[in-house]
């Protein structure tokens, strides 16, 4: 019944038609012989070398895929074929894996007569992708994407739709299962470092994938041992997975970009982390007008600051900082400095303890750095922060600096400079004791 389903004349997203007709044999099993010819836009086709096709026991059929190097470059020379056929009869899903290991999908659309090689309803055009009209590319989005909203979102050299987010069951960790769409005219790979990723929570503090491409299916995620290539109208699926580090606050945005495009940015706000007192922001139920800022607008949550500087964003290299206030630590022996940085470009900017240069002088003209830490700015107790601070376009990110007090000192001015931005003073009020 399998095979029966799949003889005829099909066109498929691998830009050939592929004729499949009964193999004549006299011995079992029963087979399909299929030749595929290569299309090309200047009307030209090339015959590639056939396959046959035997039926599986899952509902599929396969057999070893024999190419022309000049019909189908983008393939080995030798490759295995599966086929699944739809359950209307129509259509089928099919997956090749090369010779050397990588794997493309595609899909196949049957070809009926009278429609003069078109798979469309008549009066409409062909989609040119066989036949198979693919959900809409959004490519300007209006507000946030949402995991689970159905839509594919404009790339560079793909589209994604975002399909799940997780905690995954180590609660450790946050998994993100994706399908990604080819949308253009050539094969494209997904690799690691092909996309930068990352998840933002409410102190503006990312944190970036893990680096690995993992396998969407299974409770625990496994990494490709194989390079991944989607044809052009492809479509795959793929896993991404994110550390959960210790002091992350609730969450707020996912973002990915390609090259060149702007990122997509995913309101992530409805998940609920691991671990008490992890709930999701709330989200709002229609736009609101931001508040006008404030001079030395303090972090959120954060208790007994006192003003700073100028009150307002400054540049320092490639961000803008704002001094958000300085208090007194809660064992009287040390300043904390909180700052907002705000990325103002086009480009993910990283974060280190040396990005601003912040020290202040005491009263006797000594200087006296922070600790060499960043900390989260949430928190009564500063909570250390271990893993690259990243900051996505248009994004903020708030964190803290703490400065051990010598015995007997008092600062008087706070300094801030960069790699390239010159040396700014501003006087420190007395701290205020707690």
């Amino acid at each position: 019944g399998i095979l029966d389903k799949l003889k005829g004349k099909w066109k498929t997203t691998l830009g050939t038609v592929v004729t499949i007709n009964e193999a004549m044999r006299t011995l079992p099993p029963p087979m399909l012989d299929a030749k595929a010819r290569k299309e090309f836009e200047n009307g030209a086709t090339v015959q590639a070398e056939g396959f046959y096709l035997e039926a599986n026991a899952d509902g599929s059929a396969s057999g070893l895929w024999t190419t022309s190097p000049s019909g189908y470059q983008e393939f080995n020379n030798v490759g295995r074929v599966y086929i699944t056929p739809g359950a209307d009869g129509d259509t089928f899903t099919g997956k090749v894996i090369t010779q050397g290991g990588n794997e493309y999908t595609y899909n196949g659309t049957r070809i009926k007569e009278g429609n003069n090689g078109s798979t469309g309803n008549p009066g409409t055009t062909n989609p040119g992708n066989g036949g198979i009209v693919p959900p809409p590319v959004v490519s300007n989005p209006g507000g946030m994407a949402r995991v689970g909203d159905g839509k594919f979102y404009r790339l560079d050299n793909f589209a994604v739709r975002f399909d799940e987010l997780k905690v995954g069951l180590d609660e450790a960790s946050l998994e993100l299962i994706v399908t990604k769409r080819n949308i253009t005219t050539k094969p494209q790979g997904i690799g690691a470092g092909g996309f930068d990723l990352m998840i933002t929570d409410s102190d503006g503090i990312s944190i970036r994938d893990a680096g690995n491409v993992y396998r969407p299916s299974g409770d625990r995620p496994e990494r490709f041992d194989r390079g991944i290539s989607v044809l052009p109208g492809g479509e795959a699926r793929i896993r991404w997975v994110f550390p959960l580090f210790k002091g992350i606050t609730p969450l707020k945005t996912l973002s990915i970009k390609e090259y060149v495009n702007k990122p997509v940015m995913v309101d992530i706000s409805d998940i609920v982390l691991p671990g008490a007192g992890n709930s999701p922001a709330p989200t709002p139920t229609a736009p609101t007008a931001p508040a006008p800022a404030e001079p030395n607008a303090p972090s959120g949550g954060v208790d007994g600051l006192q003003p700073v500087g100028p009150g307002r964003y400054f540049g320092i290299d490639d961000l803008d900082v704002r001094l958000d206030g300085v208090r007194k630590g809660r064992d009287g022996a040390t300043m904390e400095l909180f700052v907002t940085l705000r990325n103002s470009t086009r480009q993910v900017q990283g974060f280190a303890t040396t990005t601003v240069r912040v020290s202040v002088t005491d009263a006797d003209g000594l200087e006296t750095r922070h600790n060499g830490n960043l900390y989260r700015a949430s928190g009564d107790v500063p909570e250390r922060i271990t893993h690259s601070v990243r900051v996505a376009p248009g994004g903020e990110a708030k964190i803290r600096f703490v400065f051990d007090v010598p015995n007997g000192s008092v600062f008087k001015k706070l300094n801030v400079s960069g790699y390239r931005s010159p040396l700014k003073s501003y006087d420190l009020p007395a701290l205020a004791d707690r």
